[in-house]
């Protein structure tokens, strides 16, 4: 029972194990055949600055591969947040004007 595409967050570890197509059994393989399937499928993967930079850190040849296919589809989304309660944040103008990235709203900023 589909119900459409999702943004998924995906661990580091995942990124770090995923092997290339040279990879037959285990982790490496698991993780490789995960990925290929986000990207061959509709969902879509949301990050945070720090999640990026531990991918960066860690991934596998296959996974940089892999993550430049999904920016070129547009497949990669950054985690923002805004709090309705909070006045200050005009969480509804900044919805109706489009939900702009902005710095001070990604998740993860101090």
């Amino acid at each position: 029972m589909a119900s459409g595409p999702k943004c998924l967050v995906i661990d580091t570890d995942i990124a770090r194990s995923a092997g290339g197509l040279d990879a037959q059994e285990g982790r490496s393989k698991s993780c490789r055949d995960f990925l290929t399937a986000v990207l061959e499928t509709q969902h879509k993967v949301v990050t945070t600055e720090a999640i990026r930079t531990e991918w960066h850190k860690h991934q596998s040849r296959f996974t940089r591969i892999w993550l430049v296919s999904m920016v070129a589809r547009k497949k990669m989304r950054q985690i923002v947040w805004v709090n309705p309660c909070k006045d200050e944040e005009t969480p509804v103008a900044w919805l109706q004007d489009g939900a702009a990235l902005e710095k001070e709203r990604k998740l993860g900023h101090q």
